[in-house]
């Protein structure tokens, strides 16, 4: 396959776009305005579908072995080191703001991008709720749902088994 491809956000859902078509044989350029990975946040997810997860990957990390994946107890942080490990060293590139799209509706759109337009075949936005891309694709903004999320923090130390309460 010889498809070049941008994907706009390196979150979970630009990671495992790009793992998949990476697997696929396209080339991918990950695309993503924070200077650093998200290896480091926190919060819990709640079930997620290993299988699924192990499928996205293709279950290699760079150096070419299996890394194991836990059954249970999923933070945001792990998942995205998981996904981002699957990936070739340089395909994510961290700091770069994407300024805008030229010609999105043709055969090859470009990426406005802080060294000048880049020509991709396809463009993908993964860019969250703040993103730049969505205007090419629709004119709706997000809107609130209504609903508000609690989260507490609990120090680990004396405390026994893994997060699900689980002993086995």
């Amino acid at each position: 396959m010889d498809l070049h491809v941008a994907v706009v956000g390196a979150s979970l859902g630009g990671l495992s776009v790009a793992n998949v078509l990476h697997r696929l044989g396209a080339r991918v350029e990950v695309f993503e305005c924070f200077g650093h990975g998200f290896h480091t946040r926190g919060g819990a997810l709640g079930a997620v579908d290993i299988q699924l997860v192990r499928e996205i990957r293709g279950d290699v990390n760079r150096s070419g072995h299996s890394r194991p994946i836990k059954g249970h107890g999923h933070f945001y942080g792990d998942l995205w080191q998981y996904f981002y490990e699957g990936l070739p060293e340089g395909m994510v590139h961290f700091g770069v703001d994407v300024q805008e799209i030229l010609d999105p509706s043709s055969d090859f759109p470009q990426l406005v991008i802080g060294d000048g337009p880049q020509k991709f075949d396809l463009i993908i936005g993964a860019d969250g709720g703040k993103s730049t891309v969505r205007k090419y694709v629709t004119d709706q903004l997000p809107k609130y749902a209504g609903y508000t999320v609690w989260r507490g923090l609990v120090p680990m130390a004396g405390i026994e088994g893994p997060p699900s309460g689980s002993a086995t």
